[in-house]
């Protein structure tokens, strides 16, 4: 076991989030998508600017990075699953750099989509997804490892950022 994991008995509690975190995103993504395609364009970049490009790196890095996290998380012995006990707190791989790495690359994936796309709608309610991913489970969850970790959990926090 990695020295910068702690491992704690598995027990039946959890963070108490109250939305799987991609069904804080997602809809405001597809409402975007939906603004855009169904009632008008809001383009990005000018029409003769194509963002396949940038848009799919962005989706091909964000992919990469939420496989980089669940494996890390997985190779700690923890269930990315919000609503199964944490049983270690992860700090190695892209835990190092971001709290929520996971998080992160949705994010990201998010806005590779919309340049593909190349619509403002889904940026525009970007922060709608993100506040509630906040307050429903980021918030939830940083007070859930809190309780479990104590001090070691506000020693992490204390170090490495929420998002980048």
């Amino acid at each position: 076991m990695d020295t910068q994991q702690t491992k704690i008995t598995a027990s039946k509690h959890h963070a108490g989030v109250i939305v799987l975190p991609p069904l804080t995103i997602g809809p405001p993504l597809v409402a975007g998508l939906l603004l855009h395609f169904l009632l008008a364009p809001l383009r990005f970049f000018p029409e003769w600017w194509i963002g396949h490009p940038v848009g799919w790196s962005l989706i091909v890095a964000g992919v990469l990075l939420m496989g980089w996290s669940k494996r890390t998380m997985r190779r700690a012995g923890v269930d990315p699953n919000p609503y199964e006990p944490t049983t270690a707190m992860v700090t190695t791989g892209p835990y190092a750099l971001s709290r929520n790495p996971m998080y992160v690359s949705a994010t990201v994936v998010y806005v590779g989509i919309a340049f593909v796309v190349n619509t403002l709608w889904p940026i525009v309610l970007l922060p709608l997804g993100i506040a509630l991913l906040y307050y429903g489970v980021i918030a939830r969850e940083e007070s859930y490892m809190e309780k479990v970790f104590g001090d070691e959990y506000r020693a992490y926090r204390a170090r490495v950022r929420r998002w980048l």
